[in-house]
């Protein structure tokens, strides 16, 4: 795995939901997403996106991204990102 390649592709995956304003965002909380894409290195990756309520505050919401190979057999060869959104005029 291109661990640079998969970070642009679940990055690019993920800008969809920070664009997403908080109310939409908050309809699919308890909701996952998963995909598998190809991406420029050839390789093909599987990508899974979860929302969730975050445990860091009231109404903050956790959007948890991981890209891995498709033939990945370990956690190691994955990758992980997150980002929390905070509730409109709250501070973050």
């Amino acid at each position: 795995m291109n661990k640079v390649v998969a970070y642009q592709l679940l990055s690019s995956e993920l800008a969809t939901y920070r664009a997403l304003p908080y109310g939409e965002l908050a309809r699919l909380v308890g909701q996952s997403f998963s995909s598998r894409k190809r991406a420029e290195d050839a390789l093909e990756y599987d990508v899974d996106i979860g929302v969730f309520w975050s445990n860091q505050g009231p109404g903050k919401i956790l959007v948890d991204g991981m890209i891995g190979p498709v033939d990945w057999g370990s956690p190691m060869s994955r990758l992980d990102v997150h980002f929390i959104v905070s509730p409109p005029n709250t501070p973050s």
